[in-house]
């Protein structure tokens, strides 16, 4: 993914109020995402017999998608 898209995010998060603490430790728990684009991630959600998958929002790299099984 793009390296410009991190930096526009931590910058939303240095803005956001939250605790030095709190974006820390959402640092952490980021290097565990395993980023895919929408397509990718609704084909996944498809191959997992969910039959409506939908999204719904997408701003960034940052979307929101539903999915009903």
């Amino acid at each position: 993914m793009n390296k410009w898209f991190d930096t526009y995010w931590e910058s939303q998060l240095e803005n956001s109020g939250l605790t030095d603490n709190d974006i820390k430790l959402w640092k952490e728990r980021r290097k565990l995402d395993k980023e895919c684009s929408v397509e990718e991630e609704t084909e996944l959600l498809k191959n997992c017999n969910f039959r409506t998958v939908k999204c719904i929002y997408c701003y960034h790299k940052f979307s929101v998608v539903i999915a009903v099984k």
